[in-house]
């Protein structure tokens, strides 16, 4: 049985190989940043992670546009597009444990688990823990002025980030077995998927839901 720091490194060799570069690293750090010109749309500051942008810019748009005509979508809130946000990312998590063969692993005491063992998978959340997230910084965040969407910065971003070790040494894992669940934590930590790391937690979130070893195994 795999323990959650093996599964962790197991991902990390999987995404990064062997060296893992500190540039190519930096430029994958970015979270899920909502444009404050098109409420809906997630930027993209560099290249690499629009591998993962852009299918959940695909699934996020397929779950609001039926809920919104044209017109509606140019004053969209922010709270509802963050709503539709959290929602996405459950959904791209639960698609990923549905075809996840079921594991087994040792339990790490830093993490949350649901008590439950009626599912045959668990989903699982990769999140930087306490200390860490102290000292992250959230995401700019668009806010409606007057019809007029505009971003404000909730902290201001650090000068440049921390080096992928300081990263991947704070990196904790949480598991569910229900949707619901899962859904309400995504709810509560939507910040965290936006922040600096956003874009990297969900990849290695979808990878260990989905099994580092049938991904290794292609």
């Amino acid at each position: 049985m795999e323990t959650h720091r093996q599964i962790l490194d197991k991902v990390i060799e999987l995404v990064w190989g062997n060296p893992l570069q500190e540039q190519l690293f930096e430029r994958w750090s970015q979270g899920f940043v909502l444009s404050p010109d098109e409420a809906t749309a997630l930027q993209q500051f560099t290249g690499g992670p629009c591998a993962i942008i852009a299918p959940v810019q695909a699934f996020l748009l397929k779950n609001i546009i039926p809920h919104y005509t044209m017109e509606q979508l140019k004053q969209i809130s922010c709270a509802a597009v963050d709503g539709y946000l959290a929602a996405t990312l459950t959904e791209m998590l639960c698609l990923c444990g549905s075809e996840a063969a079921p594991q087994h692993y040792t339990h790490d005491t830093t993490t949350d688990a649901c008590e439950s063992e009626e599912l045959s998978c668990r989903l699982r959340v990769v999140y930087l823990n306490n200390e860490a997230s102290q000292s992250r910084v959230q995401a700019p965040r668009p806010v409606h002025q007057g019809g007029v969407v505009e971003c404000t910065d909730d902290v201001a971003p650090p000068l440049s980030p921390p080096s992928h070790t300081w990263f991947h040494s704070h990196l904790r894992i949480r598991e569910f077995t229900c949707r619901d669940d899962l859904l309400d934590y995504i709810k509560s930590h939507l910040n965290d998927f936006k922040s600096i790391y956003g874009v990297l937690l969900f990849l290695y979130s979808a990878l260990i839901t989905r099994g580092a070893s049938q991904e290794l195994l292609k």
